[in-house]
């Protein structure tokens, strides 16, 4: 199987997917520390090429608000905007399924008698 089917190219693909030409892309692979894979790390995975073209800011060190350690080794930093954009979308994913309005819908009503209570309480 191509290494292409499995989410990993080599620097020309990688390039080619990006839409950069090999050496433009050599550096910025330099400069935003994407992250490696492969015996001779010259393979990027098609997920960290997405994740960097929708948000590069994002692998620059001088941008951290948090992070986390890549397979390859470095620290890459996560910008608020990228945690809030993965949350939202995780939740209207979520939120799709009937069972979860359902749940939700459950717990709100939940929480709306327990502050009736306590306010009379009060």
């Amino acid at each position: 199987m191509p290494e292409r089917e499995r989410g990993f190219f080599n620097v020309k693909n990688a390039a080619f997917f990006t839409g950069y030409s090999e050496s433009q892309f050599r550096e910025f692979a330099r400069k935003y520390q994407l992250p490696r894979y492969g015996p001779h790390r010259t393979r990027f995975k098609r997920e960290d090429l997405e994740a960097w073209m929708e948000y590069p800011e994002s692998f620059l060190d001088d941008n951290s608000d948090g992070g986390c350690w890549g397979k390859a080794g470095g620290y890459k930093p996560i910008p608020k905007e990228m945690i809030a954009h993965f949350l939202t979308a995780a939740i209207s994913e979520w939120l799709h399924e009937e069972e979860n309005r359902a749940k939700l819908r459950e717990i709100m009503e939940t929480r709306k008698r327990e502050r009736v209570v306590n306010l009379s309480e009060g």
